[in-house]
């Protein structure tokens, strides 16, 4: 499903506000004296965060759009692809940089996270392990968008999320769906105590991410799954940025900075 099945794009963050896939708690708005940084908050794959993430890249126009990539699975996504990175590529000309880069900032993060929790020799193995996988999915996808995706499997997924809805051409409707599946992933969350590998590499990563966002100029819109949406808001505003409320007219200050 495209957002053409959706419906037409708004072009006013008065009328982006008013579409029930974009509401003001999907975002996160940030602002230092060098720009802001506008945070999407997506389920991956699913249409109303792929035809959220298009509708707000094409109606605010930012100067850098960032997603939760990393460089090297860049241009597979710049290439081609029906998920909401893809989307976010191709809704505008503006500056891309991918922000969950597994390079030296990110290896500064991690060890920082490691050195403030010390955790136990096991934890620290599955972190390595890890980051070994990520690294090898990222590889992946940039052989792929060199020599074909029929040579090298991706973790993309296959045609999105399946919408068991009556009609998946009604916006509430797929708004609701997608509530309800990102309810179901927060209930699993909560329900079990996730590993401590798991959430000192996501600390990192949200860390990183915030470093990168933070040497952007100008306005940027950054495309982060709900997961890491608070923890990239809270990182930046550790580095100095101002927390603004998502309004019609903070989003029209924005368009027009």
């Amino acid at each position: 499903m495209t957002t053409d099945d959706l419906g037409a794009v708004p072009e006013s963050p008065a009328a982006l506000l008013a579409d029930p896939r974009i509401r003001s708690d999907h975002f996160r708005l940030l602002e230092d004296p060098d720009g802001a940084v506008l945070l999407i908050g997506v389920v991956h794959d699913h249409p109303a965060s792929v035809y959220r993430v298009d509708s707000v890249i094409r109606a605010l126009d930012p100067d850098t759009v960032a997603v939760e990539l990393p460089p090297l699975a860049l241009p597979l996504f710049e290439a081609d692809g029906e998920g909401e990175m893809s989307a976010a590529l191709a809704a505008t000309d503006a500056d891309s940089v991918a922000i969950d880069a597994h390079g030296p900032r990110f290896l500064a993060a991690l060890a920082d996270e490691i050195r403030d929790r010390s955790p136990g020799r096991q934890t620290i193995d599955r972190i390595a392990s890890n980051a070994l996988t990520v690294g090898r999915q990222a590889l992946s996808c940039r052989l792929a968008s060199v020599f074909g995706r029929d040579r090298f499997s991706t973790p993309l997924a296959d045609g999105g999320i399946d919408l068991d809805i009556e009609r998946p051409t009604d916006s509430a409707a797929v708004a609701a769906h997608e509530r309800r599946h990102l309810s179901r992933s927060f209930s699993v969350l909560r329900a079990f105590e996730r590993p401590a590998a798991d959430e000192i590499v996501d600390a990192a990563r949200e860390r990183t991410m915030a470093r990168t966002l933070a040497g952007t100029d100008g306005t940027a819109v950054a495309v982060v799954g709900f997961e890491h949406l608070d923890g990239v808001a809270t990182e930046l505003r550790e580095r100095g940025a101002t927390a603004l409320p998502v309004d019609a007219g903070s989003l029209r200050e924005y368009a027009e900075k």
